[in-house]
């Protein structure tokens, strides 16, 4: 996909935004351009429930890592978006139950109008 974007959302649904970053077991992973978006990985970080919070964290952003990104969830603390934003990924602030489909559609009309950044940034 040409203009490919890496978005990814904390769910536990993989239709709508309702978890916080940090502690989100399912992030769902989309390339989106302009004109597609396509599901490409529903991450599972169930297994890191326990782990500390920093190697989640440091798992989270290498899922992310390449590619234009960001990453939509319900909240996100402080230390956790400065890392992000170190690594070259947006944090997205959205409220709990917003859509998956309607924030792609949102963010590819913003491509498509040669904006990059989401509203309600963290």
């Amino acid at each position: 996909m040409p203009n490919l974007f890496k978005l990814a959302f904390a769910t536990d649904d993989v239709r709508q935004v309702n978890q916080p970053f940090t502690s989100a077991k399912t992030f769902a992973v989309y390339h989106v351009n302009p004109d597609r978006a396509e599901l490409v990985k529903a991450a599972d970080f169930s297994d890191l429930a326990e782990e500390e919070h920093d190697t989640r964290l440091r798992a989270m952003i290498e899922l992310l890592d390449g590619c234009g990104a960001a990453i939509y969830c319900e909240a996100i603390g402080a230390s956790a978006t400065e890392r992000l934003m170190e690594s070259g990924i947006q944090p997205i602030r959205v409220s709990r139950g917003a859509h998956i489909a309607e924030l792609i559609h949102g963010f590819q009309d913003s491509l498509k109008r040669g904006v990059h950044e989401g509203p309600h940034q963290a």
